[in-house]
């Protein structure tokens, strides 16, 4: 089993790509859906690992940047947690800094910092790929296909154009989704 070999190995490191550039990695491995997921966090950010193929020295993996992760009850009560905590425009943190400390501290809370907060509150872990971060990460996409972001959810949640009625179509439309889907499901 690729997992528990994996897990033997060390999970901080450097990674050569293609034999010529090698950079720092950090590797951890979640539980999403009844799967095992393997995510890796370099300076570029995190990413799931597909595809895993261990030999005895040679370790091989395809990125996926942006992974479709199968829904849970558990997402649903993450976003509907989050939108607890962002229950109006005053518990909202329009200028999302990716620090939610001290959103926490002010109980005024970015989308990121929500969800963050909401994700560890249910799955006892922060996992920056997990379904429900995926599932509003895509959905800001849908909506808006041609931005450029850097950090989907810190960007959406800091645009000039982005209000409180917006942010909370957001949330509303992703929670319908992933009703329906877990429905699906049944």
């Amino acid at each position: 089993d690729s997992t528990k070999l994996f897990n033997q190995l060390p999970l901080v490191g450097n990674v050569t790509i293609g034999n010529k550039y090698e950079m720092e990695l950090r590797c951890e491995i979640t539980n999403r859906a009844g799967f095992p997921q393997i995510l890796f966090k370099t300076r570029s950010g995190w990413f799931t690992m597909d595809s895993l193929i261990i030999r005895s020295n040679r370790l091989s993996f395809k990125i996926d940047h942006d992974p479709d992760v199968p829904v849970t009850t558990v997402d649903l009560k993450i976003i509907r947690k989050a939108k607890e905590f962002i229950k109006d425009e005053k518990s909202w943190h329009k200028n999302d800094d990716r620090n939610c400390e001290d959103d926490i501290e002010k109980n005024c809370y970015s989308l990121f910092c929500a969800l963050q907060r909401a994700s560890i509150e249910f799955e006892g872990e922060y996992n920056h790929r997990n379904a429900i971060m995926q599932k509003i990460r895509q959905t800001i996409v849908k909506i808006y296909p041609s931005k450029e972001w850097k950090h989907r959810l810190r960007d959406f949640n800091n645009m000039p154009e982005t209000d409180f009625d917006i942010l909370m179509e957001l949330l509303n439309r992703v929670e319908s989704e992933v009703v329906i889907e877990l429905e699906q499901k049944k």
